[in-house]
């Protein structure tokens, strides 16, 4: 004997069943109350119903996927207030009791599948396009924030590439990285900020490379060379790996608040063209620390071909460790997507509110480079709320070699 279980439909086709019923029971029932649907203050005029449930309505008929529309729906009062205004305002019986079942019958999809209305947010939310999951980071960050014991406005990555002025086959690069307004809720002492580490290329162990860091620190508005010997605020550890910097002691709550950038040149290791064995470059983001938003840059160099198809994947890391962000499996594929931003002029225009200070890093990391910053081009990723124990990957396809 078939199950009620097996008899239900699943939740994609029952959810969008119900949706698109209700959607279209609403629609008939404010024509038939001679309303302009995607007209909100009219609507609200002609219904006599306040501009706020004219507005939920509206966007429920203009929205054709349950995505975009289920979170926009009234509540049982609102609902109620809306029914007996298209009623007083002209509408039949027939037609409002067609409102009511096709409400009844979405309820019942939601008790089925979800449980009650916040559970649906949840099965909504990793489903929406583009900018996925939103809703639980947003609410993630918060009670990562609490848990941790630390938080920041935003964390910025920013790559430079360019050929390299030593080897036509490689690429030199720049990364800058750092944290705006780093802000302690409770002591978190030892908490990793960021690394910045040796770099073993394909040639093998000759091809390490130390990364010589800049390090910059801004505590009382003015942007300083970081002295491991005078600041608590970070605290530094050398390992086999490269260099850790750690959160150190410090107060607790707004008026402990700093923020702090890095430059480190890694020059001549990347490959510049693809090879059967990598036919792609990727510049990574480990967020290790509850912030806002992410911000990130690509500056690449007018002679590569490679800001055309810059893609941003976010792979979460159940281990949390800073060193498992090579290990990706497709399950650990978040689904966000969120296209850049080409930024034109100088690099050192490329500012951002939530990194006031943007600018005046880059003029001071990319000053003994010798490169021409009218050369690149600016290709901007911005993802508010970013997963704790994640990695933001850009990736691109590298040029193919040309021919002798």
């Amino acid at each position: 004997m078939p199950t009620a279980v097996s008899q239900t439909p699943p939740f994609e086709d029952h959810m969008s069943e119900a949706y698109q019923r209700l959607r279209s029971s609403l629609t008939a029932m404010v024509l038939a109350a001679r309303g302009k649907v995607t007209f909100p203050q009219d609507l609200a005029r002609h219904l006599k119903i306040n501009k706020n449930l004219a507005w939920r309505v509206s966007k429920i008929i203009e929205a054709p996927t349950p995505e975009a529309g289920i979170p926009h729906l009234p509540g049982a009062g609102g609902l109620k207030l809306l029914l007996d205004a298209a009623r007083n305002a002209g509408s039949s019986d027939d037609v409002i009791e067609r409102v009511e079942s096709a409400h009844a019958a979405f309820l019942e999809m939601v008790q089925t599948h979800a449980g009650d209305q916040e559970t649906l947010q949840l099965l909504l939310d990793g489903r929406s396009d583009g900018d996925a999951l939103a809703a639980s980071r947003r609410m993630a960050f918060r009670g990562n924030s609490g848990i941790v014991g630390v938080q920041a406005r935003a964390k910025l990555t920013a790559s430079f590439l360019a050929p390299s002025a030593e080897d036509p086959d490689k690429l030199d690069s720049l990364l800058i990285g750092g944290f705006v307004d780093v802000c302690r809720l409770r002591p978190a002492e030892g908490w990793p900020l960021f690394r910045i580490r040796h770099y073993l290329g394909h040639d093998g162990p000759a091809a390490a490379q130390q990364l010589d860091a800049q390090v910059m620190y801004d505590r009382f508005g003015q942007l300083d060379e970081f002295d491991d010997e005078s600041c608590s605020d970070l605290l530094l550890e050398r390992d086999e790996h490269g260099l850790t910097y750690r959160l150190g002691p410090g107060r607790v709550g707004k008026t402990g608040t700093f923020s702090t950038y890095f430059g480190s040149p890694l020059l001549g290791v990347f490959d510049r063209y693809a090879s059967p064995e990598d036919p792609m470059g990727e510049i990574y983001s480990i967020v290790e620390v509850p912030v806002e938003t992410l911000l990130f840059d690509m500056f690449i160099h007018r002679d590569l071909g490679y800001g055309s198809s810059l893609e941003l994947s976010v792979f979460e890391r159940p281990g949390g460790g800073l060193d498992d962000h090579l290990v990706r499996t497709k399950r650990q594929h978040l689904p966000i997507s969120i296209q850049p931003e080409r930024l034109r002029g100088s690099p050192e225009r490329c500012i951002s509110p939530v990194c006031p200070r943007y600018p005046e890093v880059i003029r001071r990391t990319t000053a003994a480079t010798g490169w021409d910053l009218g050369a690149f081009t600016c290709y901007r990723f911005v993802l508010t709320y970013p997963p704790l124990h994640s990695t933001a990957i850009v990736s691109f396809p590298l040029d193919e070699r040309p021919e002798t």
